[in-house]
């Protein structure tokens, strides 16, 4: 559509740009140098349509600190002593309606130990946090009236878990896909210490109705 721009200067009407979809994507780069020295975190979200209007609508009424410890409130709940080890960076291209935020984190005790008798493991605790803003366990209880999804839902990630010697870690699909969504997180090393991690999810309906959501629930929760 086109419209006239107020701000006294503008005689012509001028072409809108529309977005009907909202998206996001991130990207994840976790490296553990050693198994004693903190890891680092770094995190760029790209958010685009609505997505970034409501990022914005945010900074209108938050600092951006306070953004900052709610981003980095998100992280601990896997990494309990995160840290912020850099300002968060925020990029705003109102032309493309693409908004930018890069966090970077100090994570120390990022390995944990457990003991089996004798021996002793190490391992790291990783889960995508971001996704569950879109896609979480829920209850499978019979249903009155139809359930709302988030919708339109267009969301993906890519983490890199840097390790800091060779691991084997067996390549593997899990796709999911329905009426109401589509799910896929493919696991691979690229190399021999890197692990890389990919999400995507995407919403197809705005609402399940009450004699499909057994089977709905049942699909999210097995993804």
């Amino acid at each position: 559509g086109k419209a006239l721009i107020v701000d006294g200067k503008s005689k012509n009407l001028k072409e809108l740009k529309v977005y009907d979809n909202a998206k996001t994507e991130i990207s994840e780069k976790l490296t553990v140098s050693s198994f004693t020295e903190p890891g680092e975190l770094v995190v760029t979200s790209k958010m685009y349509g609505t997505n970034a209007d409501y990022l914005r609508a945010v900074l209108e009424y938050y600092s951006v600190k306070e953004l900052a410890d709610e981003l980095r409130n998100t992280y601990a709940y896997i990494f309990p002593n995160i840290s912020t080890a850099a300002k968060i960076k925020i990029t705003d291209d109102e032309e493309s309606n693409v908004l930018t935020t890069i966090e970077t984190y100090s994570i120390e005790d990022v390995w944990e130990t457990t003991s089996e008798g004798y021996l002793k493991r190490i391992s790291i605790q990783y889960e995508p946090v971001s996704l569950y803003n879109y896609i979480y366990p829920i209850s499978c209880e019979s249903k009155i009236q139809p359930i709302m999804l988030r919708y339109p839902a267009n969301f993906s990630q890519q983490t890199e878990i840097q390790f800091p010697e060779e691991v084997e870690i067996a390549t593997s699909v899990n796709e999911e896909k329905n009426d109401h969504f589509n799910f896929v997180k493919k696991t691979e090393m690229k190399k021999k210490s890197l692990l890389y991690l990919n999400y995507s999810y995407e919403s197809k309906q705005k609402e399940i109705q009450p004699k499909d959501y057994r089977g709905v629930c049942n699909s999210i929760n097995e993804v």
